[in-house]
């Protein structure tokens, strides 16, 4: 049988070089359990460090996205005002224009020239700083107001957009500065609650700043209650006032400062006082022809108006048109006011004022209660003349002694530097034969000046008496200028020893 051969495996020696490759695999085994432990040591750091990264990258990206968001809203803020400007124009284009009106540089400045009386110089409140511009379909309407009255003219002009602005007085100096040729476009519109005005001529265009008062805040005077109409030319009514306004009193002199309108019957009385002369001019309706003024009130009816709306009203009178009549409305209630209606050539012109509440002077009451023996009758013109001759004198002292006799009237003066006499031829009618007195040669210039007539006839009481001139026939028919004048007290000086 045969035999088995166990073969041994060779023992490990140094040589077959298996020790060497086990020791390696040992050393490799124990440094990677090694590095499992420090690698089991280092996870929680490493893990904190990622999460740190990854919490800043989440960071980063979050501050990212909201950067983003913020400069797409900053993008859309800056957007938002011109699309919310934009927008609301394009919808509303056709409303925003407030008025719009088409003329020529003339038309408009005529306009504006008739009201300029009403605007202030040196306004007292902001709305007085402009003028009310009405746009109505066929017409152009401005408005100017001062405190105590306002006018309005209208005249017909071709309009774009009826409505209503107002006009700073600024503007009114350019359109008055525009070459007369020129058509000029006036255009009103809104913008964020403010007006603004644009005037386009042939050379460009002129823009006010936003204008941020309300027109309907602008006051115009009208009457509530007009009571009482009138009709009166309005050349003997102009002719009337220039009379009296030489007579009224200063401003300090309230009530004085002002012309007494008083309507009668038949009549019109014009009165007006500063406390050392009067002047009454009367209007006679039945010298008035077909301009008869017709009255329905059953008495007198009064108004006083104040002196700046009497200078006011002359200067509209004097633009009336030939032989026009103006028609006079009062309202007599708690507010007194007086209107006038004008016809000019270019325009329908209305004035509205407020009467003075105080009561005036009745100076028929102080007239009546002097009475005459003396009179002189003279011609108008030499008495003017020959009273400046003499106040050519001393102007600063324009005191004068009046003396008749010799069938004249003597005014003499004692000046500073010059002295004299001047004589005028007058017819005298005088119980004695001699007559002296003192007068204001102002006063007297004044009354000769304001008379009516080619004569005058003087006539005096005692030395305190007031002096009258009336003229004998008045040059104008339907109007009778009458003068008061007080006389002056001279004193005399003490004789020197």
């Amino acid at each position: 049988m045969p035999t088995k051969t166990s073969q041994l495996k060779p023992k490990a020696t140094p040589e077959s070089g298996q020790p060497k490759a086990k020791a390696k695999a040992n050393q490799a085994q124990t440094d990677q359990t090694e590095a499992r432990k420090a690698k089991t040591k280092a996870s929680p750091t490493q893990t904190s460090q990622t999460k740190t990264r990854q919490a800043n990258t989440d960071q980063a990206e979050a501050s990212s996205t909201k950067t983003a968001q913020t400069e797409v809203r900053k993008t859309k803020a800056k957007a938002s005002p011109t699309k919310t400007t934009q927008q609301p124009a394009q919808k509303a284009e056709p409303s925003a224009v407030v008025f719009s009106v088409e003329t020529t540089q003339t038309c408009l400045s005529n306009l504006l020239a008739i009201v300029e009386p009403a605007v202030p110089t040196n306004p007292t409140h902001p709305m007085l700083g402009y003028l009310k511009i009405e746009v109505l379909p066929d017409a152009c309407r401005i408005t100017a107001a001062d405190t105590s009255y306002t006018i309005t003219a209208t005249v017909g002009c071709e309009t774009l957009h009826p409505g209503l602005g107002l006009l700073p007085t600024q503007l009114v100096q350019v359109i008055k500065a525009i070459p007369p040729s020129e058509r000029l476009a006036l255009v009103g519109s809104t913008l964020e609650g403010a007006t603004k005005i644009q005037l386009s001529n042939g050379s460009g265009v002129i823009s006010t700043t936003p204008i941020h008062l309300l027109a309907d805040d602008f006051r115009v005077d009208d009457l509530t209650n007009p009571q009482f109409q009138h009709s009166l030319p309005a050349e003997t009514l102009k002719l009337a006032l220039q009379t009296v306004v030489g007579s009224a009193g200063p401003k300090d002199k309230a009530i004085l400062h002002a012309v007494r309108l008083t309507f009668e019957a038949n009549t019109l009385i014009c009165q007006a006082t500063d406390g050392h002369q009067i002047t009454i001019a009367t209007l006679e309706a039945q010298e008035l022809g077909r301009r008869r003024r017709q009255t329905t009130e059953p008495g007198p009816v009064e108004c006083c108006l104040p002196l700046d709306t009497v200078k006011a009203l002359i200067k509209l009178l004097a633009l009336a048109s030939k032989e026009s009549d103006v028609q006079v409305q009062l309202d007599t209630g708690e507010a007194p006011k007086a209107q006038f209606h004008i016809q000019t050539d270019q325009a329908q012109v209305t004035l509205t004022g407020q009467c003075l509440a105080d009561a005036y002077p009745d100076l028929q009451q102080v007239i009546e209660s002097f009475t005459y023996g003396t009179s002189a009758l003279v011609e108008r013109n030499a008495l003017l003349q020959q009273a400046k001759v003499i106040k050519a004198m001393d102007s600063k002292t324009p005191v004068a002694k009046l003396a008749l006799g010799s069938a004249s009237i003597h005014i003499s003066m004692d000046g500073n530097e010059v002295s004299g006499t001047q004589a005028v031829q007058a017819s005298l009618d005088m119980p004695d034969p001699e007559f002296e007195t003192s007068l204001n040669l102002d006063l007297l210039i004044n009354l000769a000046r304001s008379a009516t007539g080619d004569q005058l006839l003087l006539e005096f009481g005692s030395s305190e008496s007031l002096i009258k001139l009336a003229p004998v026939a008045s040059a104008i028919d339907g109007l009778t200028i009458v003068g008061y004048m007080m006389p002056v007290q001279v004193r005399q000086s003490a004789p020197s020893t």
